[in-house]
């Protein structure tokens, strides 16, 4: 995954759902295919001009951290961080769980203690990544 950047067009093709309690968009910018999440619905319909900022993945799919809509005045990041927080926590209870059934006392005081270090730096992760296409999106 390379650095940030922005992409800004017009919107079409514009496809909502709902996904896990999760609202997602699919669109066309230009030719590229943008995706986004959000726990709101995101506004954003065909013949919007809009700005988005992410990362292109190795198929050529746009993953959007932040929306700016001016024609609805909006400026979004593209997921909720708690949602994408508390998902990391939940594998980490898990993970915790099966490594409790199957190893000794002393790993698992120490996965313990070093457990909430982890989450930290998932959350701070998480919302200086939005944080950041936010930035972009509002310098323009």
């Amino acid at each position: 995954m390379s650095g940030m950047i922005k992409k800004e067009g017009v919107a079409s093709k514009v496809r909502h759902k709902m996904v896990n309690r999760e609202h997602t968009a699919s669109l066309y910018l230009d030719k590229t295919q943008v995706y986004m999440t959000h726990h709101a619905p995101i506004p954003v319909e065909n013949g919007d001009s809009i700005a988005v900022a992410g990362w292109r993945n190795d198929s050529g799919l746009f993953r959007s951290v932040a929306l700016k809509n001016p024609e609805r005045e909006a400026l979004i990041p593209s997921r909720n961080t708690t949602s994408e927080s508390s998902e990391n926590i939940m594998f980490a209870i898990a993970f915790l769980v099966a490594a409790g059934a199957i190893s000794s006392s002393v790993y698992m005081i120490t996965v313990f203690s070093l457990f909430p270090i982890r989450i930290g730096f998932w959350i701070k992760k998480s919302a200086s990544k939005h944080n950041a296409g936010i930035e972009l999106l509002s310098d323009s």
